[in-house]
Parts: structure tokens; C-alpha cells; sequence
């Protein structure tokens, strides 16, 4: 996907190339990269690179790798070598959101361990800050005279088969305009009813 290509340097730094999306399938989507070890531009990179230790206790083909599974609408997890991490979002208004989550490591961690599990916090801490910045980018661009309306864009094939589970379950985002809320319950329920 463009996202991370556009939108996050540390993880394109990190990963580069090795980035794809596979869709959301029945609820689940997966994201997977395998790190550069010739990556390092950005120091949190560089680091991590240097630092990261060798997972031998993983088979060869997740030694170096960083999963995202998204799961169907608000969660993820994220595994990496030296650490697990999930997070949630709750919308709470449209203009907020509450987003929580954990980060575990293993019982008998390392230090080196527990550098990696650092560096990779401080790479994904400027991955969440971007996410923040696009979406206020997002929401400034509504307040705009040349806004013609919100839509969601397909462009990346990871956020439209998230979208596709949206308008499955929620299919008044189909609509041109949007239904007075007192009947938007309803609404859903006879356009859902028609498959």
C-alpha cells in the first residue's frame, strides 16, 4: 500500500519494499514486512537495526519480520520479533478519538531485547503521530470552500476492503446525503435487509 510509502518515513525507512497489505477476510487483514538490514536513515532505525538481536528461537521467515493484523472494525495487533502490541479505537465524537493499547514482552527479555522493544516503541510512536497529523489534515480539509463532500477513499486496497466490511455493516455510507439520525437505525436495517 502508498500509505507508508506517503505517509510514514521511519517504516518505509525501515522496511521499505518488503511492505504489503493482504485484505480484510472475514473480519481479519494482515499487513507484512520484513526489516532492511541495510536500512537507517532515521536514527530510531538505524538503532533498532544495529541493536535488534538475532530471533533465532522464530522460524527463519519471521526473524525480522513486523505483522499488523487488523481485526474487523477497531483493533490491531502488532508482532514483531522482541514484542507484541495491541491498540484499539473508540470514536467518541467526530472530532475524537480514544486510542489505548499494550505493549508486551517476553517473560525472560534481554537487553538487547528490551533496546529492540524501545527502538521499535519510538518507531511506531512517530508512526501513530503521523496517523494524528493526516487525520487532522483530514479534518482541516472539510472546513475548506473546495470540500465537495467526504468519501472514502479506495485508493489502497487494505483500507477499501476495510471499507467494503464498513458499508456492509453500515450501508447508509452509501448514500449521497446522510439520513437524520433518528432514522438512521432503521434505515440500515432495510438496506442491510436487501443484501
Amino acid at each position: 500500500g502508498y500509505h507508508v510509502a506517503m505517509a510514514h518515513p521511519a517504516l518505509q525507512d525501515l522496511y521499505g519494499a518488503t511492505y504489503f497489505d493482504e485484505p480484510f477476510v472475514n473480519g481479519v487483514s494482515r499487513s507484512f514486512a520484513t526489516y532492511n538490514p541495510h536500512a537507517g536513515r532515521r536514527w530510531s532505525v538505524r538503532e533498532y537495526i544495529k541493536r535488534a538481536p538475532d530471533a533465532s528461537h522464530l522460524p527463519e521467515h519471521l526473524r525480522k519480520a513486523w505483522i499488523y493484523y487488523g481485526i474487523f472494525p477497531n483493533n490491531a495487533l502488532s508482532i514483531m520479533p522482541e514484542s507484541v502490541q495491541f491498540y484499539q479505537e473508540f470514536p467518541l465524537s467526530t472530532g475524537e478519538t480514544l486510542l489505548r493499547g499494550a505493549i508486551y514482552r517476553y517473560k525472560d527479555e534481554t537487553r538487547e531485547q528490551a533496546a529492540a522493544r524501545y527502538l521499535a516503541y519510538r518507531i511506531d510512536r512517530d508512526t501513530m503521530d503521523e496517523d494524528v497529523q493526516l487525520s487532522v489534515w483530514s479534518n482541516e480539509s472539510m472546513l475548506s470552500e473546495a470540500f465537495e463532500g467526504f468519501y472514502l477513499s479506495d485508493l489502497e486496497y487494505g483500507v477499501r476492503t476495510h471499507h467494503d466490511h464498513l458499508r456492509k455493516q453500515i450501508p447508509v455510507l452509501g448514500l449521497e446525503t446522510a439520513p437524520e439520525e433518528k432514522n438512521m437505525w432503521a434505515l440500515n436495517d432495510a438496506l442491510r435487509s436487501r443484501g
